[in-house]
């Protein structure tokens, strides 16, 4: 299948920002969102929000796409253009409204999956959510910047306006994605260091002609979610430096932390106290994207059983849902299934073929009727990671924290792999869990 990004075309061949009266019109609707983010308590550096005035983000969508019910000859998604008429026609009004709303803005999609399904591969994110991260790296003018996941670009676009063009690396994995960024932001007048390769798999090759003799980046923002921590990560940073990543897993759940390279070389920190729209790192997301379709479990004799732990909390962004997450078998899947009476039923899957089908609806007991199969007893993992949630005293997000080192190998220099723990309470003291992140499964899937 096709796993080029599909991006809508400019309204003009130039790639002009429409017309010159949008130059006028569209400088409201940012003092207006840059108010509303004010009020929220998400702006408070003026640095910020004088970028948030300056950066049009509108320039860095030419047109965004919003999910639709899915149906024949659907892939889900409807394609918005930008309109033709001026910004002072209806149309142009309600275009810079929305494209300055606090939403984010899905601006393109992959190709078509082999269902016929497409998913965002870049996106500008929801405003509050920029300015939340912006704000929680601690971005000062000197810092040399390192953003993985150069998306449309417009958070490069205010991170050039904050630190210059120049203090800054943008590194993508789709080169139309790439192409397009570099247009946009050309178009403006930034000219950041833009790399196009897979963040993922990075070597301990400087990515910017000042790394060596700057001992690497003073900050990075991590625009995807990962399931787990490159070596190279920590090669390109030094201690002091701040890293802000999304952890995520089979399941789909993620939360942000703010990690801190220190003095013994670990990225160290705690998960913050609000969640990221960010999506899966590109390599990642077909994975997820195809265990979440429906399927047959495999054909393995089953066995009944019947478990107390309730499958919706599966689906959660919580902690709970995360410490599932560790306790499954790394790269395990979970969909959710209906049967023709409207019955509904999370389906798990793991690596090893293992299966269980938890019915959602609970007995008398409150407990829940489930079928398993295979190798590995993934109802127990559940079982063990809800009375370890019950034994912590039921954990928030800043209580966890997570941990990530590397593991040396004999004549390697320097290393080419980390161990990452999630922890609890203390990062050197506290419970402990390895992330285990599932094998990369391309091909059909994508």
């Amino acid at each position: 299948m096709n796993n080029a990004a599909r991006i809508c075309p400019e309204p003009r061949a130039t790639g002009a920002i429409w017309d010159p009266a949008l130059d006028r019109a569209w400088k409201s609707h940012a003092v207006r969102l840059a108010g509303q983010l004010v009020r929220h308590g998400v702006l408070t550096d003026g640095a910020w929000r004088d970028a948030v005035l300056d950066v049009p983000r509108h320039h860095y969508t030419p047109s965004y796409y919003t999910a639709t019910p899915p149906g024949p000859g659907s892939t889900g998604w409807h394609h918005h253009h930008r309109p033709d008429a001026g910004p002072d026609a209806p149309a142009g009004h309600a275009w810079l409204r929305h494209v300055y709303a606090q939403v984010p803005l899905v601006v393109a999609l992959s190709g078509i999956n082999i269902w016929g399904r497409q998913y965002p591969v870049a996106v500008s994110p929801h405003p509050a959510t920029t300015m939340r991260l912006l704000h929680t790296l601690d971005i000062r003018a000197t810092d040399r910047v390192l953003e993985l996941g150069t998306g449309s670009a417009h958070t490069t676009a205010l991170l050039a306006r904050r630190v210059g063009a120049e203090q800054l690396t943008s590194v993508e994995i789709d080169h139309e994605v790439h192409h397009l960024a570099a247009r946009q932001l050309d178009q403006l007048g930034h000219h950041p260091h833009l790399i196009l390769a897979d963040d993922m798999v990075l070597d301990t090759t400087p990515l910017h002609p000042t790394e060596v003799a700057s001992r690497g980046f003073d900050r990075v923002l991590v625009g995807h979610t990962v399931d787990h921590l490159p070596a190279a990560w920590l090669h390109h940073t030094h201690p002091g430096s701040l890293v802000l990543t999304t952890l995520t897993g089979g399941l789909g759940i993620g939360h942000p932390a703010l990690l801190h390279h220190t003095p013994g070389g670990r990225l160290t920190g705690p998960f913050l106290p609000w969640p990221t729209d960010d999506l899966p790192a590109r390599r990642h997301h077909a994975r997820l994207t195809a265990v979440r379709r429906p399927a047959t479990p495999a054909a393995t004799r089953p066995r009944h059983r019947s478990t107390p732990v309730d499958p919706t909390t599966l689906h959660a962004n919580t902690p709970l849902a995360l410490l599932h997450q560790l306790h499954l078998p790394g790269g395990t899947t979970a969909a959710v299934r209906t049967d023709a009476h409207g019955r509904a039923a999370t389906y798990l899957h793991a690596p090893d073929s293992s299966w269980a089908e938890i019915a959602h609806q609970p007995d008398r007991r409150g407990h829940h009727d489930a079928r398993v199969a295979g190798p590995t007893n993934l109802l127990d993992a559940l079982t063990e990671a809800r009375d370890t949630h019950h034994d912590l005293h039921r954990p928030g997000w800043t209580d966890l924290g997570l941990t990530t080192a590397t593991r040396s190998a004999p004549g390697v220099a320097p290393p080419r792999a980390t161990s990452t723990v999630v922890w609890c309470h203390d990062a050197d003291t506290g419970p402990r869990w390895p992330v285990h992140p599932a094998p990369v499964r391309l091909g059909p899937t994508s």
